[in-house]
């Protein structure tokens, strides 16, 4: 008994398609070839695409930054205002006598000198004593202001 093989003859892939052998018809292989990837257009749209999300991104993150930036400046202007402020408290409760005039200016000189600060004292109405007001003003961030009151007992 003779065996016998059948050879299958298998057809070339050509991007992703089988296109017939060469003996095939040459319109059929020029029209698969014509169908597959991607066409001038379709490549240039998704790079503009890309480029629109990568530019958004960008923004973002930079407005992130920013931002941080900012609140970090301010963090630091409020803890040296709030050190000016402990400072001249301290230094006015040592002498009773002079607790008449605690109205004060200035700036927050040589960190941020581009910061003014002003204290005063103010009498409360609904009970015996006095409200000192800490205000501190920076004339970098379109003058943002910051407050500190401290109630002092009469």
């Amino acid at each position: 008994m003779k065996t016998q093989s059948r050879q299958v003859r298998a057809w070339p892939v050509v991007c992703g398609h089988a296109v017939p052998a060469p003996g095939g018809t040459r319109e059929r292989l020029s029209r698969v070839l014509r169908q597959s990837g991607f066409t001038l257009l379709e490549v240039m749209v998704a790079l503009a695409v890309l480029a629109l999300v990568g530019l958004a991104a960008i923004q973002s993150s930079g407005r992130n930054l920013m931002g941080m930036a900012d609140t970090a400046r301010r963090d630091a202007v409020f803890r040296e205002g709030r050190n000016r402020f402990y400072e001249i408290l301290t230094r006015e409760m040592a002498k009773p006598e002079d607790r008449r005039e605690l109205n004060h200016w200035g700036t927050l000189a040589p960190e941020f000198p581009d910061v003014d600060w002003a204290m005063r004292k103010v009498r409360l109405s609904e009970f015996s004593g006095y409200r000192l007001e800490f205000s501190m003003k920076d004339r970098l961030s379109n003058g943002q202001e910051q407050w500190i009151d401290y109630v002092l007992p009469h």
